[in-house]
């Protein structure tokens, strides 16, 4: 069905397509290898945003990729684990945390570059304390909040107001947001 629905895709819209890797928990959403083969190889793909958030499958991902279609960027998109993907190889990243602290997460990708893993675990250990508090942090499905929180703590937007059923965090969820950001030094 994933196969049928991207062959679709691909010969209406007859431009670049980027796929999405679920993660390995969100059941059928993840594409198994077989159809994951299928689906790089597809004419008009460019790009892989690779977010099966855990880090062997994003490893295993990325080297099926490179053997059957090495022109298919893969793309990091797991914010927790976004140094281990990066010392593994990755073409970028999509991560939402970029919206949060650009700099670091260009700078992490710089120094994974230059192969300076001093500085690599450096920016890392600003970074993951910030996607544990709102990547890692119960529940889950509150993550899209915690990132309009920290923007709006960050002055960058004006309110971080959910539509129901998610309503305003608790405080102590903001405190953990602003002890993450201060840590990150996201507010200079």
């Amino acid at each position: 069905m994933a196969l049928t629905h991207h062959e679709i895709a691909n010969s209406q819209a007859q431009m670049p397509m980027m796929l999405y890797q679920a993660g390995v928990n969100a059941g059928t959403m993840a594409y198994p290898p077989q159809v994951l083969e299928q689906l790089a190889q597809l004419p008009n793909v460019v790009g892989i945003k690779e977010g099966s958030w855990e880090t062997a499958a994003y490893e295993a991902h990325r080297l099926l990729v490179r053997r059957v279609a090495p022109h298919v960027a893969m793309m990091a998109s797991g914010d927790e684990h976004l140094f281990t993907c990066m010392a593994v190889g990755s073409d970028g990243s999509m991560v939402s945390l970029a919206a949060i602290v650009p700099e670091l997460v260009i700078s992490l990708d710089a120094a994974i570059k230059r192969k300076d893993l001093d500085e690599a675990r450096r920016l890392n250990e600003l970074i993951y304390p910030l996607a544990k508090a709102i990547y890692g942090t119960a529940p889950g499905g509150y993550a899209n909040a915690r990132l309009k929180a920290c923007l709006k703590l960050l002055g960058r937007f004006p309110s971080d107001a959910m539509r129901p059923p998610i309503g305003p965090l608790p405080k102590e969820d903001i405190a953990r947001l602003e002890r993450a950001l201060t840590e990150a030094n996201a507010y200079l």
